[in-house]
């Protein structure tokens, strides 16, 4: 059942909330999109932030450089496998050093070789029959030779075969022809610019022999000029053993017709290659969480550095779905938090749209010093950099713009923030936590810029002591104490200055009634103050005791007695300029007596819209206009309506008590319910005569409750246990004012 009706449930709420949004004037809808905006951009960048670990990433760019000393141990969170790129690297460099070239025996350039020596054989043959002249011999036979055998074979050679008979020549030219077939049969490389790229002395040859290939190795550091035709000539010749003919003239004309029949292969190199990359293994390193990769102190190595920036991209490589959406979880229960705790019945206060953006604006005071920290910062576990984060001045914004229990919520939520968000450290929160909530204390009440700066000396105490107790568990070397006391010293310095500049700022944009800008309005010799003492001293009368009313009545309760003071003291300056319609500025006549009742509840009435409209002219702040325009709620005005209803001039009927009523808001603080409540009971006060404790106190009693079961105080936080709390104060007031005219019963029993 509460699973069907949730959709309506939340339905319902969106469409409450829009309709609140749409009556908003235009001003506040802007300012409150605004706040929605940044909000949520504060949100989406925490968990992005978080999530993808940017802050690991620069951390240590600046901190950690090889060759000097660390500025803090490094200490890893997580457990880590480090991959050794410089030793994988080595290996792989290693690997590739020991790839032998690959060269690919030709067959079809052993045919060639044949080939041409055949044709060489069939022309010079013939010759031996025609007893040529040496010259003429040599001239024929040099024709038929290429530039390159005729550079390796010499013409006292070819003379030589001039010489030799028919079957002599014949059977030279088939020892030769033999040795090419030989020779031409073995792997012959000729290559030296390939084989100066490998480091390798050795190579491998493949030969493909009928489908099937031969791989043989050849020691190139034995051949000279990388080429091993000359040494395999020379083992052929060696083996036929004892010869007809001159070995050297067998040996030129032999190589002349050979040539190299064997190349390397860019293919089959690579593909060794890769082969041998592939077997390498990679070098790594399992690292277990709190290992410290660098101490304090010690000279940062190229290794540190790549275990400490591999660690880095190792966290950005953890951001996946799962924490994501846990960062996401944590952000709604933050959310419904703030909800939660911010609520009127909770706080004491309403919160206004500026209140928001205050509250908001403190926060980002403490978020972006704490992101810059966090890259800068937080690459060791425990840093002083992040006692740099001004917090203290969010804290002092809060207390003083709203409240004091509203900045102890909001320090301890911002702190939750910074831990799962940011990373602080443990010693840093609990010195957030500790320190803001003195401040929030501290700082409640604070009405001057100089109580502020005694606030500010009382918040260094209680840091200093934070960290005299720090130095005790952390075992803190002396000049790191010197170090931390400096660092705090002057955020709590900069924070207290800042603070006054920031409340100043915004009390100016927001028109805000800050604890100073009411000192300077609750100053009498205003003005305003002076028009209303001449003319309505009557007026200015009732609101000075009402302010003393309204003033204690706060303070008993936690409230701004402050704010209620000067509310008291403007709530009536409506009335200044028709101080003779008002009974407290009455001497002998009454104005209302020539008057119908209908149009004296209009002057009456008119006081608060022109007490609104005086008010908006001289520039109070919204909450003292509050005040002034909620002090009579919808309340009706029993003496006119009685009046109206005793009258014989006018149906009773036709008599209705909506137009006896005031149109003005209920109170929505708890100030502006106090200062209704000392408004009733000052001006009714003035009818008693004589009374006793008793009779005051069910005097006063009895003016509350009827505002109360009247629902004039149903849109505040005040509940029954504060309203006797201010009972008791306006008794003990009001007995002090009239003790003159009060007699005790004690006193009648002759005690």
């Amino acid at each position: 059942m509460l699973m069907k009706e949730m959709p309506k449930l939340f339905k319902g709420f969106f469409i409450k909330k829009y309709e609140n949004f749409i009556s908003l004037s235009t001003k506040d809808r802007v300012v409150l999109s605004l706040y929605y905006i940044f909000f949520l951009l504060a949100v989406v960048f925490l968990i992005v932030y978080n999530s993808l670990n940017f802050r690991h990433n620069m951390s240590t760019t600046d901190l950690f450089k090889v060759g000097y000393r660390a500025p803090a141990k490094f200490e890893i969170s997580r457990d880590f496998e480090f991959f050794d790129k410089d030793l994988t690297d080595q290996r792989k460099k290693d690997a590739l050093d020991k790839v032998e070239p690959i060269f690919v025996f030709r067959e079809d350039k052993r045919q060639e070789m044949i080939a041409d020596f055949r044709q060489f054989a069939d022309f010079i043959l013939p010759l031996a029959s025609e007893d040529l002249a040496d010259d003429v011999y040599l001239s024929r036979a040099s024709r038929r030779l290429n530039s390159r055998q005729v550079e390796i074979v010499p013409q006292q050679d070819l003379i030589y075969l001039n010489t030799l008979s028919t079957r002599q020549l014949d059977d030279f030219l088939k020892t030769i022809e033999s040795n090419i077939d030989k020779v031409s049969n073995i792997p012959l490389v000729n290559d030296d610019r390939i084989l100066q790229r490998f480091t390798t002395s050795n190579i491998s040859i493949y030969k493909r022999n009928s489908g099937n290939v031969e791989r043989f190795f050849i020691d190139m550091s034995k051949h000279s000029q990388g080429s091993n035709i000359d040494s395999e000539i020379n083992k052929v010749i060696a083996s036929l053993g004892s010869l007809r003919f001159s070995k050297d003239i067998i040996f030129n004309f032999t190589k002349a017709f050979i040539v190299a029949n064997t190349f390397f292969s860019d293919d089959e190199t690579k593909k060794a290659k890769d082969s041998a990359m592939a077997e390498v293994v990679e070098e790594k390193k399992f690292f277990p969480a709190d290992t410290v990769i660098v101490n304090e102190n010690e000279i940062v190595t190229e290794r540190h550095r790549q275990v400490i920036d591999s660690y880095n991209k190792f966290l950005v490589g953890q951001a996946n779905l799962i924490n994501v959406l846990g960062l996401i979880f944590a952000a709604v229960l933050i959310g419904v938090s703030l909800k939660l705790i911010f609520r009127p019945s909770l706080l004491k206060v309403r919160l206004k749209i500026s209140d928001r953006i205050i509250l908001l604006f403190s926060g980002y005071l403490i978020l972006i010093p704490a992101v810059i920290t966090s890259h800068y910062g937080l690459a060791a576990p425990w840093m002083q950099s992040v006692y740099f984060i001004p917090f203290i001045i969010s804290v002092l914004l809060v207390t003083i713009l709203i409240n004091s229990l509203s900045a102890i919520f909001f320090i301890i939520i911002l702190a939750l923030v910074n831990l799962i968000f940011l990373g602080v450290n443990d010693t840093f929160l609990i010195y957030m936590i500790y320190i803001g909530v003195v401040s929030a204390i501290f700082a409640g009440g604070v009405e001057s810029p100089t109580q502020l700066m005694k606030v500010m000396v009382k918040i260094l105490i209680a840091s200093l002591s934070y960290v005299i107790i720090l130095s005790f568990f952390e075992n803190l070397a002396p000049l790191k104490i010197l170090i931390l006391c400096a660092i705090i010293t002057l955020n709590v310095f900069a924070s207290v200055l800042m603070t006054m500049g920031f409340v100043h700022f915004l009390e100016i944009i927001f028109n805000l009634a800050t604890p100073f800008r009411l000192m300077e309005l609750a100053n009498t010799n205003l003005p305003i103050f002076k028009q209303m003492f001449t003319l309505a001293p009557g007026t200015y009368s009732h609101s000075m005791h009402v302010a003393h009313l309204a003033e204690s009545g706060c303070r008993e309760i936690g409230a701004n007695g402050l704010l209620a003071r000067v509310g008291s003291y403007y709530h009536d300056i409506g009335k200044i300029d028709q101080a003779e319609y008002f009974v407290e500025n009455q001497n002998l006549s009454n104005k209302h007596d020539d008057l119908r009742p209908e149009l004296s509840v209009a002057v009456i009435k008119s006081h608060v819209k022109k007490g609104v409209e005086k008010a908006k002219e001289i520039k109070l702040p919204d909450e003292v206009i509050d005040i002034i325009e909620q002090h009579h709620g919808n309340g009706i005005i029993l003496y006119f309506y009685a009046r109206a209803i005793n009258g014989l001039d006018k149906d009773k009927n036709t008599i209705l008590s909506d137009d006896y009523r005031y149109k003005t808001p209920l109170p929505q603080s708890r100030e502006a319910a106090v200062v209704m409540l000392a408004d009733c009971v000052e001006a009714a006060s003035r009818t008693l005569k004589n009374p006793t404790i008793s009779q005051l106190e069910k005097f006063v009693w009895k003016i509350m409750t009827d505002k109360f079961d009247n629902m004039q105080l149903s849109e505040t936080a005040i509940n029954f246990k504060e309203l006797e709390a201010v009972k008791n104060v306006f008794v003990k007031i009001l007995a002090g004012n009239m003790h003159s005219r009060i007699a005790y019963p004690e006193e009648t029993k002759g005690e």
